[in-house]
C-alpha cells in the first residue's frame, strides 16, 4: 500500500475504496481512535494523508484480521505507538505485491 499512495490528500470515499472499508466505518473509527484525525476543509470534508491511511490500515488489521475488539485495539496501539507488527508488515507487503501483479496483468 505505501508504494501506491501518490497523492497528498484523499477524500473519505477514496480511502474507503482503496481499503474496501465503508465510509461510515472510517468516520466511526475517528470517534474511537483519537490518533486517527484527518484534516478537514473549511466545509468539513475529511482529507486523509498517506500517514492517516496507514493508521486506518493498522486499525483495520487489528479489528478485522486479528479479530480484536475496539478496546483491545486501543490498548494495543497505546502500548505499541508505531502500530506495527511483523504480521502487519507482512500483510502490507503482500498487498503491495498483489497490487503490482494486478497492474501487470491489466497492462497485458
Amino acid at each position: 500500500m505505501k508504494d501506491n499512495i501518490e497523492k497528498r490528500f484523499y477524500k473519505t470515499s477514496e480511502v474507503a475504496g482503496i481499503l474496501n472499508i465503508p465510509a461510515t466505518t472510517l468516520r466511526y473509527w475517528e470517534t474511537e481512535f483519537p490518533k486517527l484525525s484527518p484534516r478537514r476543509t473549511r466545509t468539513g470534508q475529511r482529507l486523509y494523508t498517506p500517514a492517516d491511511i496507514r493508521k486506518v490500515e493498522m486499525i483495520n488489521y487489528l479489528l478485522k484480521v486479528k479479530g480484536l475488539k475496539i478496546e483491545a485495539a486501543k490498548a494495543y496501539l497505546k502500548d505499541n505507538p508505531s502500530g506495527r507488527t511483523k504480521e502487519a508488515d507482512i500483510v502490507l507487503r503482500l498487498r503491495d505485491i498483489k497490487n503490482t501483479l494486478e497492474s501487470l496483468i491489466a497492462n497485458l
